[in-house]
Parts: structure tokens; sequence; C-alpha cells
């Protein structure tokens, strides 16, 4: 689902178990409990967009050299005017910005401002709104 509504039930698991079967399975093998599985969802939700920059790098020459040996310049590139348009990951996505700025706000979650020179990366089934502010130029990948 690309526009952030509706969206087919792909991904989502119903945990069943050795239970369904009547069968009794021991506590150390069941697994976690339902409020830790609760938890682990809450802080991996959490977790939305990763960002770095030669601003957060603990050493410019070290951001610079991984973008290098990554060798993002050779990415396939996307670019947008400014407009405001819902987007969905379908697969996690890393891009590094060489033009324009932006602010992707994640649904539930807090916008991020990106401009030129920051490296974003996107986790699979993130549903967000892009507020392209000036014309973006990005080198993209998906993993």
């Amino acid at each position: 689902v690309r526009d952030g509504r509706g969206g087919d039930m792909q991904g989502c698991a119903r945990f069943t178990g050795a239970r369904r079967c009547g069968a009794s399975v021991p506590a150390a093998r069941r697994g976690p409990t339902k409020p830790n599985l609760r938890r682990g969802v809450a802080l991996r939700a959490k977790k939305q967009i990763e960002l770095m920059n030669r601003e957060r790098a603990v050493k410019v020459s070290i951001f610079e050299e991984v973008l290098k040996l990554r060798e993002v310049e050779s990415w396939p590139t996307w670019e947008c005017e400014a407009s405001t348009f819902p987007w969905t990951y379908e697969q996690s996505e890393e891009c590094y910005l060489t033009e324009g700025e932006v602010t992707v706000t994640p649904d539930n979650g807090e916008a991020v401002s990106l401009k030129a020179g920051d490296f974003v990366t996107f986790p699979k089934g993130m549903s967000c709104v892009w507020d392209v502010k000036a014309p973006v130029k990005k080198h993209y990948n998906y993993f």
C-alpha cells in the first residue's frame, strides 16, 4: 500500500503455538510472553528514521569515506519538485540527499527535517507524509 490508507494483511501473523492442538509446551520453550512481545513491538515502532550527516559524524572524514566505500554516487537517483504526498515503504530504504529540503512525518511519529548532505534510513513498512520544501534529488538503495 503506497498511500498509507487501508492495506492488506501481508506481514501480519497470529501467534497460535502448540496450544491450538491441545498439546502442552514447557515454559522454557514457549518463547516470550505476550507483554514482552508487545514491548518489543513498541520499541521497534519508536525507531522510525535514522539520520546521519557531517554535523552528526564523529569524524567528517569517516562519514565521507563510508559514502565512497558504499559507492553511494553510483546508486539510482530520484528527484521531486516541491509537493506534499503520503508514502509507505514496502522495503527498507537508505538514501543520500544531494539537493533540496524535505520534512518527513511518520504516522504516529515526530517530523524529521532533511537537507542536502543527509544520509537517511527508512524502515520497511513505515508510512509517512513527505513535505518537499525545495526540489529534492537523492541517491537511494533498497535493502
